[in-house]
């Protein structure tokens, strides 16, 4: 059976994952080290959000690290960045208009 993963936008699905937990969005931010402005702004996607920290975030919530869309476009870029030939790999796999 194919892996189904959360599509919802990231800053929905954070907030639909803190008030089952009943967490508010500065706790989250307190045990993430961040000051909650940062964390309200990488939600929105105003702010890079890195890997690291959504793996933190996740281990918080209770949820594996790819069940985030951005943890797994974070992942591919960094794979893409460091991997030339992955990248000539992945440009030849993608339609032209």
């Amino acid at each position: 059976m194919a892996r189904r993963w959360n599509q919802l936008p990231f800053k929905d699905e954070v907030a639909r994952l803190l008030a089952e937990r009943s967490i508010s969005q500065r706790a989250l931010a307190r045990e993430l080290g961040v000051n909650q402005g940062w964390l309200s702004h990488a939600l929105n996607g105003d702010r890079p959000f890195p890997p690291e920290l959504i793996q933190r975030m996740a281990s918080l919530l209770g949820v594996e690290p790819s069940h985030f869309v951005e943890y797994r476009r974070a992942i591919l870029i960094q794979a893409v960045e460091q991997d030339t030939k992955l990248l000539d790999r992945l440009y030849r796999l993608i339609p032209r208009v």
